[in-house]
């Protein structure tokens, strides 16, 4: 697998495109260099900062950076929003339970 590897970094020279440093990624997980797998995703998102396999990876190998970037697309893209609808039904629950707990003394008055 090491020839492997260096054969893919010689065609990296010619040819340098984000899906070739993902596979080299790839490869180099395989191989259990996790060092070299992560600067080969970075690098593939350095070309292509779209670039899913390699913002996958990242994410799954455990590069805080990517994490982080990660969280913070998920806040700016939705998250806020589906906060406040959160917390609109979040209050809506303890308006419903007050008005429940303000019923039960009448209720079990009742069965009594």
């Amino acid at each position: 697998m090491i020839a492997s590897a260096y054969t893919y970094q010689e065609a990296i020279g010619q040819a340098d495109h984000a899906e070739t440093h993902v596979q080299l990624g790839h490869l180099f997980k395989t191989m259990g260099n996790r060092e070299a797998a992560l600067t080969e995703y970075r690098h593939a998102l350095a070309i292509d900062p779209h670039a899913p396999a390699a913002r996958h990876e990242l994410a799954e190998m455990g590069d805080r950076v990517q994490q982080q970037r990660r969280f913070d697309t998920q806040v700016i893209g939705g998250g806020v929003e589906a906060l406040l609808t959160l917390s609109h039904t979040i209050a809506a629950m303890r308006s419903d339970l007050d008005r429940i707990s303000r019923m039960l003394p009448e209720a079990l008055a009742c069965r009594l």
